[in-house]
This record gives C-alpha cells, sequence and structure tokens, in this order.
C-alpha cells in the first residue's frame, strides 16, 4: 500500500499523519528523533500526489481546529480503516462518531455495538488503535473510573491533557 506522511507540531508534540489513497490511515505522537527521521524521508520522497495531498490537508486542518477549540471541530477528514478487523473497525467508527467530551467504558462500547460480552476486545482494538485523537480512545476509560492506560506517546500523562483539554471550561 502506498502511503505519505506529513508531520505537524501540537501541544501534546509532534504528530505524524500518513495517508493512503482511501483516507488517514494512521496517525503518530513521535519523539524528536523519529520526527527528524521522517522529515528527512519526506525531502527524499519530494512531491506528494494529490489524493494523499487532499486527505493529508483534511486531517492537518482538523487536529489544529481540535488543538485550538475541540468544540468547534469541522467534518473529519476520510478514514482509512483497513488495518483493522470487522470488529475493531466497528469500535473505531463509533468512537470517531462520538462527542468531544463525552467519555465510555469498554462494556458501554461492547453493548452499543451488541456484543454485551465483548469488553476485551474493545480495549484490544483500543490498544491497536491505529487513529489516535481521529478515533478518539483517550474517551474510553475502565469502569472503575481511573484513566486506564493510553498506547500513544506520553501515556497516561497525554492521555489526561486530552481529557482535559475536551472538558468544558
Amino acid at each position: 500500500m502506498q502511503s505519505y506522511s506529513r508531520l505537524i507540531s501540537s501541544p501534546i508534540g509532534e504528530i505524524s499523519i500518513i495517508s493512503s489513497a482511501n483516507g488517514i490511515c494512521r496517525v503518530e505522537l513521535i519523539n524528536a528523533e523519529e520526527s527528524s527521521k521522517q522529515r528527512r524521508l519526506q525531502t527524499l520522497l519530494g512531491q506528494t500526489p494529490m489524493i494523499f495531498k487532499i486527505h493529508l490537508d483534511e486531517a492537518e486542518r482538523w487536529l489544529e481546529v481540535f488543538f485550538d477549540n475541540p468544540k468547534n471541530l469541522p467534518s473529519p477528514p476520510e478514514l482509512d480503516l483497513s488495518s483493522g478487523g470487522e470488529f475493531a473497525q466497528k469500535v473505531w467508527r463509533l468512537l470517531a462518531s462520538s462527542e468531544v467530551g463525552e467519555t465510555f467504558n469498554y462494556s458501554e462500547i461492547a453493548s452499543a455495538l451488541d456484543s454485551p460480552k465483548a469488553s476485551r476486545a474493545v480495549g484490544t482494538a483500543m490498544a491497536n488503535n491505529p487513529l489516535p485523537l481521529l478515533v478518539p480512545c483517550h474517551r474510553v476509560l475502565p469502569k472503575s473510573g481511573d484513566l486506564g492506560n493510553y498506547s500513544a506517546l506520553g501515556g497516561v500523562k497525554t492521555k489526561q491533557w486530552l481529557l482535559t483539554h475536551e472538558s468544558p471550561p
């Protein structure tokens, strides 16, 4: 699968946005060393074909608005969820359609997908989410109300920042 990427800076660090011809297929929070490698690679690759550029532009615009004011988000960019299985894709679509500031627990998501015993499968889908922020897995909390885990760079600290950023003033 051919893909192109773009780096953007954010309050939580560098973000790599990766697009296939079908849409955004990966979002990664990356460290400085990885950022440097990706910038060199982008220079070598040169011009981004138009379909990839359109997807990357939409994702960059969405992320800029998210970090500026998450209450006024534009339509999300086209997402390519093909890296996940059928159940994971259902979980990711459900989360992508959630409202800013809304939180869920694993069993609520499983029940919403008519699979009330699939809480662990929801957790697996969250751990393998290729699109953090666009598919806001930071909004999924354990039933206990704790923060739980967060697989993106920065872990729980990043998750807490995102939840605070989305909460009402």
